[in-house]
């Protein structure tokens, strides 16, 4: 990370973001790749003990239902 940089950073972010609410939204293409990106990697996350540990501690935190991962994939494709 480049400290120095941040700012350039943050506003090319914040262009991105804006763009999508307005003249450019997120094509299909791009949904599609982001859907498959938060769902095929969802098993492969819980190789290791920590992202387990993550995954509940983000149950707990958020107050999310204990069956939240059962059904994410489909949510996030809908």
């Amino acid at each position: 990370m480049q400290t120095d940089k941040t700012k350039e950073s943050m506003i090319e972010v914040d262009k991105e973001l804006r763009g999508i609410l307005g003249a450019r939204p997120v094509t299909a293409d791009e949904l599609a790749k982001a859907q498959a990106n938060l769902t095929l990697t969802l098993p492969g996350n819980w190789k290791r003990w920590t992202r387990c540990q993550g995954s509940l501690e983000q149950l707990v935190t958020f107050g999310l239902d204990d069956h939240y991962y059962e059904t994410y994939a489909q949510r996030v494709r809908a």
